[in-house]
């Protein structure tokens, strides 16, 4: 009995669709074998289409930028339809992998293909789509021009946001403005109008309840309820530092009840943490931590005099943590510096500039995401530029690898695509994701065009040559994070400039 799933299959080499079609025979099969048969395909509203199979090296001429280019159309047209690809040797699955989260892939397969793997692939795919589909449907209706009101778009985000508020031992300063930062996160992650998380995947602990059993409870429960295909955002803000103990030096959070005579048994060791952490099947973690509060915290000094114990977080904890496959670690300062509150007293600085980033300023990929590295730039610009003192980090294991975070409103995400300047502007962006260089001469020749923005096509400029000596060293010397760090800060940078142009001229 044929089923009633269209299947597309993107590979140029006849014998491989036959095999593919032949294999999937009991769905309806569509097939193209170039970039712009595939897109035409996709972009067509009237074709109903439930998959896509690409072969990432698409074309022999392009390599994978062909491949790359279906993946971006399909990701603006059918963010919501999934994707099989298949990789061979220009692009080994390692590296693959890292597309999975840019591009919503599925999952990724090695040639020569595993047909009876692929089928089964296929099968998982279309029944998961088809119950986020239901499960969509069965959501209320927007009201006509409302700003998707009660739209849920990522079913598999969870969050854990802890905020420890007052601390029961006088000499850990109490930090209230931890209380309000957790709640503010939490309400920007479940309002449908922004982050998208359904609120029953997020969980607070704050105030009295901010416990190391409930912390440890509250993880644990991550550990069952998410699942490898899930993103996981674990927020703590409270105190943290280090205490040297039997001739070495120790790494706490404190929650309430931390004690500093006895850390050991009332904190959240580091190992402890960390081993919580792995116990998460997430693909997809990311753990934001604003420990360095000014305002201090217990000093605490051995029968010489000498401090034992320092507040704030190392770098190499942040080091620690960032080793899991798919984690990523943000801190709100190092670890000599202090965390700010606002002159307004109502929330912490890097917080604040967290909510700004998930409410828009940081969705700068037109795909009605904000992504976890362009929200890393945007608190590190925004926090810097108000207190110069305090420094936001990122660790990752995998800079390349900018996953969403969470969803902007709709009404934004449409305001910028029926701008006026939007289809040559967006057309521009797309090639700044997909090639960073050409996209910043595409940028720098639509600037030229008009002469009252010659200032920002110098900058512009300046950011492709810094560019071109990036990838020239990366190209020369293999992977360096810092490179690549400032490669992604420059791309940020460029796609930022679309997003003005787009909101100026609209």
């Amino acid at each position: 009995m044929k089923k009633t799933e269209r299947i597309l299959i993107v590979e140029d080499e006849p014998d491989w669709q036959e095999e593919m079609a032949e294999v999937l025979a009991g769905y309806d099969i569509l097939t193209a074998g170039s970039v712009g048969e595939a897109c035409r395909c996709i972009e067509d509203a009237d074709l109903t289409i439930d998959l896509v199979i690409l072969d990432l090296g698409l074309s022999k001429v392009t390599g994978i930028n062909s491949g790359l280019t279906v993946l971006a159309c399909l990701q603006d047209h059918r963010s919501e339809v999934p994707c099989v690809i298949f990789t061979g040797r220009e692009l080994p699955m390692r590296k693959a992998a890292q597309l999975f989260q840019q591009y919503h892939v599925f999952e990724g397969l090695e040639k020569p293909a595993d047909m009876p793997r692929l089928a089964s692939v296929v099968h998982t795919a279309l029944k998961q789509s088809k119950t986020k589909t239901r499960q969509k449907s069965e959501l209320p209706v927007d009201e006509p021009g409302g700003r998707g009101k009660n739209r849920q778009v990522l079913p598999n985000h969870h969050g854990l946001i802890i905020g420890v508020g007052n601390y029961e031992h006088p000499r850990f300063a109490n930090l209230p403005a931890t209380e309000r930062d957790a709640q503010a996160l939490i309400d920007v992650l479940t309002d449908p109008a922004y982050g998208g998380y359904p609120p029953e995947n997020v969980h607070a602990i704050t105030g009295p309840e901010a416990t190391a059993a409930n912390i440890g409870a509250a993880m644990e429960f991550l550990s069952h309820a998410s699942t490898p295909d899930a993103t996981v955002l674990i927020y703590f803000s409270g105190h943290g530092g280090r205490i040297y103990e039997h001739e070495n030096w120790h790494t706490y959070l404190c929650p309430r009840e931390a004690n500093p005579d006895d850390l050991s048994n009332t904190a959240i060791p580091s190992d402890q943490f960390s081993a919580a952490l792995s116990a998460i099947p997430a693909r997809r973690m990311i753990v934001i931590l604003d420990a360095c509060h000014a305002g201090g915290s217990a000093e605490i000094k051995a029968a010489n005099g000498a401090r034992i114990w320092k507040s704030g977080l190392p770098e190499y904890y942040y080091d620690a943590l960032s080793q899991g496959s798919g984690r990523v670690v943000i801190a709100s300062s190092k670890a000599d510096q202090y965390s700010h509150v606002r002159p307004q007293g109502d929330l912490s600085l890097f917080t604040y500039c967290l909510l700004e980033a998930l409410k828009g300023e940081a969705a700068i990929r037109g795909d009605g995401m904000v992504h976890i590295l362009d929200v890393f730039h945007y608190v590190n610009e925004s926090v810097q530029a108000n207190e110069p003192e305090q420094t936001p980090i990122l660790k990752a294991n995998d800079l390349d690898m900018n996953f969403p975070m969470a969803a902007v409103p709709g009404d934004l995400s449409m305001a910028l695509k029926t701008s006026q300047a939007a289809p040559e502007i967006e057309t521009i962006r797309k090639e700044i994701v997909n090639d960073p260089i050409a996209g910043a001469q595409a940028l720098s020749e639509y600037l030229a065009s008009h002469s009252d923005l010659e200032a920002r096509r110098n900058e512009v400029d300046l950011k492709r040559s810094q560019l071109q000596a990036i990838q020239h060293e990366l190209d020369l010397f293999g992977p360096d994070p810092g490179k690549v760090a400032e490669k992604n800060r420059a791309v940020f940078y460029l796609l930022r400039i679309c997003l003005e142009l787009k909101q100026s001229e609209g």
